[in-house]
C-alpha cells in the first residue's frame, strides 16, 4: 500500500507540477489571452512564496504552530491543488462550462489524493497537508472564476491533453532537491549551524513541561 501512496505523491512533485504550471501559462499566451497568464503566474507564484516562507521560518527559527503540528504548508499539496484543477479545466475546450466545472472538480479530487499521500508517506502532518491543499484550491478557484468570465484561449484541447501527458513521465524521475535548497537558505538566513527539526521542537516542549512540573511541585501548599 505504501508503494501506491508513493506513486500518488510523486504526481505532486515539482518535476511534474512546475512544468504543468508553466504549460498553463504558455497555453494562455499562445491563445492570445496573455493577461490571464500574468494572473496565473501572480497567484501561483504568490502561493509558492508562502509555502517557501513558511518552511524557511520553521527550518531557520522554529516558527510554526506546535499545537497543530504545523511546520509549513505542504508544497506537494499546494502545487497539485493549484495546477491540476486548472489544467483539467482547460481540457474542456471552448463553450463547455459544465464540462469544465466537472473536470475542475476531478482535478480537486486528484489533488486531495496527493494531499492524503503526503500524510500516508509521513512527509507532512495532517494540518500541513490540509493547509497546503486549501491554499492551492484558493489559487485555482480564484483563477478559474476570473478566467471563466472572459474569452477562452484559442488553443486546441488536444494540445492541452498532450501537454499534460508530456509531464507525467517526470513523476518517475528523481525528485527535485527543493527541500535541500530550502534548508540551505534557512541556515544562511538564520545563522544556525543546521536546520531546525521537528524532533528539536518536541524536545523543547517536553523540557518546558518538565520544568513547569518541577516548579509546581516546589510550591508549598497553603497552610491549612
Amino acid at each position: 500500500m505504501i508503494q501506491f501512496w508513493h506513486a500518488i505523491t510523486s504526481l505532486g512533485d515539482s518535476n511534474v507540477t512546475l512544468p504543468a504550471a508553466a504549460a498553463i501559462c504558455f497555453w494562455y499566451i499562445a491563445g492570445g489571452t496573455g493577461r490571464w497568464a500574468v494572473l496565473w503566474m501572480a497567484l501561483f507564484g504568490g502561493a509558492l512564496f508562502l509555502v517557501a516562507a513558511s518552511k524557511i521560518a520553521f527550518l531557520g527559527w522554529g516558527i510554526g504552530v506546535q499545537s497543530l503540528d504545523f511546520a509549513g504548508f505542504s508544497g506537494h499539496a499546494m502545487r497539485a491543488a493549484a495546477v491540476f484543477p486548472v489544467a483539467f479545466g482547460l481540457l474542456a475546450g471552448k463553450d463547455r462550462l459544465i464540462l469544465r466545472a466537472w473536470l475542475f472538480g476531478g482535478g480537486t479530487v486528484l489533488a486531495a489524493a496527493i494531499a492524503v499521500s503526503r500524510v500516508a508517506v509521513h512527509a507532512h502532518s495532517i494540518s500541513e497537508a490540509v493547509a497546503g491543499y486549501l491554499l492551492g484550491i484558493a489559487v485555482a478557484w480564484i483563477f478559474f472564476r476570473a478566467a471563466c468570465r472572459h474569452p477562452y484561449p484559442s488553443v486546441s484541447r488536444w494540445i492541452v491533453a498532450a501537454g499534460l501527458f508530456a509531464v507525467v513521465p517526470a513523476s518517475f524521475s528523481k525528485p527535485a532537491p527543493t527541500e535541500y535548497w530550502l534548508r540551505h537558505i534557512a541556515v544562511q538566513l538564520s545563522g544556525r549551524e543546521k536546520p531546525f527539526t521537528r524532533a528539536e521542537w518536541h524536545r523543547q516542549t517536553r523540557a518546558k513541561k518538565a520544568g513547569q512540573g518541577n516548579l509546581n511541585s516546589n510550591i508549598a501548599p497553603p497552610p491549612g
